[in-house]
């Protein structure tokens, strides 16, 4: 399983994402009025201004990973 509980959206393409990419997986964020400081899933923080954000979306487990299978008879 991913220990990311985020994706953050960029703008733009950041140092912090790979390559064109403007999305980012985050286990953590903290909202300092015009900062965001996210830890990162490798357990380092690195801190943004929000003006580069355009949204932060919860991951949610999706449910199917949740059903076990069973046989009725």
């Amino acid at each position: 399983m991913s220990d990311s509980a985020y994706t953050v959206v960029f703008a733009e393409p950041h140092t912090l994402t790979d390559g064109d990419q403007t999305e980012l997986e985050i286990s953590e964020y903290d909202d300092f009025g015009s900062m965001i400081q996210m830890e990162l899933t490798d357990g380092s923080t690195r801190s943004v201004g929000k003006q580069l954000i355009t949204e932060i979306i919860e991951n949610n487990w999706p449910l199917e990973s949740l059903w076990q299978p069973c046989m009725l008879n």
